[in-house]
């Protein structure tokens, strides 16, 4: 489906293709949710916040920085008292330069944007608990912006990102954004443009944070999530009984048709069976996974029927309350 923007919505951004602020100008900035950056000469920035149903500016969703944006970009940085800034692209893809050289990646070296100074303090690698073949490179920096404290961040470059594509699934991004959403502060994220946005990120789940301690404030400590359209059979899961301990991070899935959610044999078997499997093989009980589907699970008893069933407005509202605390 071809993208279409509505600059009605962007004036900003369109009165500053002019100066050269924008790397694509068919990649808009929406106005009402525009970063307007209030240090230093420069109010523009190509960016947006990005709500999450607990925080209305929990990310920051940026352009990759170009060579005359840098300077607002940490700017910005200092500003939103952004602890830790995600990088999903390279610096050079298929060839072509797609990045500017924004941060220094040598201990004890500096870049300097306009009187904004940028120290490298030490790089290492994220430790994954899993295993993967993704390399996140952390860069540990520090930003000296003048009248301001020296601001401190967590650079994360994600290195073997494919050019034009995603990465092969797994749990690789769950586990990185696991350690991200310790962060009370703003998180930074940067790509190439708004469609790979939204194909690198799409929904948000299915990690939940604190989640067993959001079911018993809110008296679901022992509501396994039974959909009430089909009870026990449109969903998985959940802690039944007061002597269940919950010792890992509870974790949410939602999974879209008869899925039944623990069939892992053919042709049942979908993307989020084989993903409670694999976590009840880590050793999680069923009261630290919940899954329930977001449409009638079985309509006629037929997998095939589910396609064409309705999501009532109940039904919504009782996946709404599953999904509350998701980031």
């Amino acid at each position: 489906m071809k993208r279409v923007n509505d600059f009605t919505q962007m004036k900003e951004f369109v009165a500053q293709n002019a100066f050269g602020r924008n790397r694509y100008k068919d990649v808009g900035c929406l106005d009402n949710r525009r970063v307007i950056v209030r240090i230093g000469n420069v109010s523009y920035i190509h960016a947006n916040y990005v709500a999450t149903p607990n925080h209305p500016k929990r990310f920051i969703c940026t352009q990759a920085p170009l060579p005359k944006t840098c300077y607002e970009f940490w700017n910005m940085t200092v500003q939103e008292k952004s602890a830790s800034i995600l990088m999903l692209c390279n610096f050079i893809e298929m060839n072509v330069k797609k990045c500017a050289e924004y941060f220094p990646m040598d201990p004890g070296g500096s870049l300097d944007f306009d009187g904004v100074r940028v120290v490298c303090k030490k790089q290492d690698y994220f430790q994954f608990p899993i295993e993967t073949k993704v390399q996140v490179r952390m860069t540990h920096l520090d930003v000296f912006v003048p009248g301001y404290p020296v601001h401190s961040c967590i650079h994360y470059h994600w290195l073997d990102w494919p050019d034009r594509g995603v990465p092969e699934a797994d749990l690789t991004p769950v586990a990185l954004l696991s350690k991200l959403k310790n962060s009370s502060s703003l998180i930074s994220l940067w790509c190439l443009s708004a469609t790979v946005f939204s194909q690198k990120y799409g929904p948000p789940g299915p990690l939940s944070s604190h989640f067993v301690d959001w079911l018993i404030a809110n008296g679901y400590e022992s509501d396994n999530f039974d959909r009430p359209d089909v009870g026990p059979n449109g969903s998985f899961g959940g802690k039944k009984r007061a002597t269940e301990h919950i010792r890992n991070e509870p974790v949410i899935f939602i999974h879209g048709n008869g899925d039944a959610a623990l069939h892992t044999q053919a042709p049942l078997a979908t993307g989020w069976s084989r993903s409670i499997q694999y976590f009840l093989e880590q050793n999680y009980t069923e009261g630290e996974l919940y899954a329930t589907t977001w449409g009638d699970a079985w309509g006629s008893g037929s997998v095939l029927d589910s396609y064409s069933t309705m999501h009532t407005c109940s039904n919504l509202l009782f996946l709404r309350r599953s999904l509350h605390n998701l980031f």
